[in-house]
């Protein structure tokens, strides 16, 4: 009897799609002061690449990362804001941050998505860009993020990167070195490819809350997302060296780890 309930729930997580990795250490996220602390630090990245007369690029992904999604049976059924999301991007626009959404929705789905950005409030506009996945549906979609590196470094400096993937996230870490990698923790279409690496200097949110932007805000961004939000949503800088990072975290009460 054991036997077959242990089966049957085998079964039922097989059938909810890949999850978030129990094994990964990038699911040990941070607490509040301390993901207030790493935000914070990209911010300070972004200000000190733009007094070098550089212009600091901060990489995010859309679904899973700053529009959140509930899903039922491994299938996506609503979609709500990524809290605190709008407001942080906004103060890494007014920092001097170009944003890059780098998504995995393929390019059929730009009006969309596009729509759905502008539901969420976060920054659009010329000086920002929009890269969809320019592959086909049989390629992963870590591929296509592979893929992106070279049109990424046309438009400025990685000072960030940010995304929900477990084996994006390890990617970017790779391809970006001098960037700061952050996870925002949670649904992950893919397992950890690279457990034996630890935290590897990627820092783990929950979401973006943890950067203040003030009650007015949150309030105006969840306004606007009832609004505008639903009906689109269903539509499918060179860092310091490392020892410098870790003691300006550490003052902070950031935990990285190597």
């Amino acid at each position: 009897m054991r036997l077959a309930l242990m089966c049957a729930v085998a079964l039922a997580l097989a059938a909810t799609g890949a999850q978030a990795d129990p094994g990964s250490p990038l699911e040990r996220s941070l607490t509040a002061t301390r993901a207030g602390g790493e935000l914070d630090d990209v911010l300070d990245q972004v200000r000190a690449e733009r007094a070098r007369g550089r212009t600091p690029v901060v990489v995010v992904d859309i679904d899973d990362t700053i529009l959140r999604w509930k899903k039922v049976g491994g299938e996506k059924v609503s979609a709500s804001p990524m809290p605190g999301a709008a407001g942080y991007l906004r103060a890494l626009e007014k920092a001097g941050a170009r944003i890059v959404y780098l998504t995995g929705r393929h390019e059929e789905h730009r009006a969309a998505t596009r729509k759905v950005l502008r539901a969420l409030g976060v920054p659009r506009g010329s000086r920002h860009k929009l890269i969809m996945n320019r592959l086909s549906p049989d390629r992963p979609i870590v591929e296509s993020k592979r893929a992106a590196r070279a049109e990424i470094l046309r438009l400025g400096t990685p000072v960030a990167l940010f995304d929900n993937d477990l084996a994006n996230v390890r990617l970017f870490r790779h391809q970006y070195p001098e960037a700061q990698v952050v996870r925002v923790a949670g649904h992950s279409g893919s397992v950890d490819p690279e457990p034996q690496l630890g935290l590897d200097d990627v820092a783990v949110v929950v979401d973006f809350s943890a950067h203040k932007t003030g009650i007015v805000r949150r309030m105006a961004s969840k306004l606007r997302w009832r609004l505008r939000g639903d009906r689109h949503a269903q539509t499918q800088p060179k860092r310091g060296p490392a020892y410098i990072r870790r003691s300006i975290r550490q003052m902070r009460g950031a935990r990285i780890r190597r």
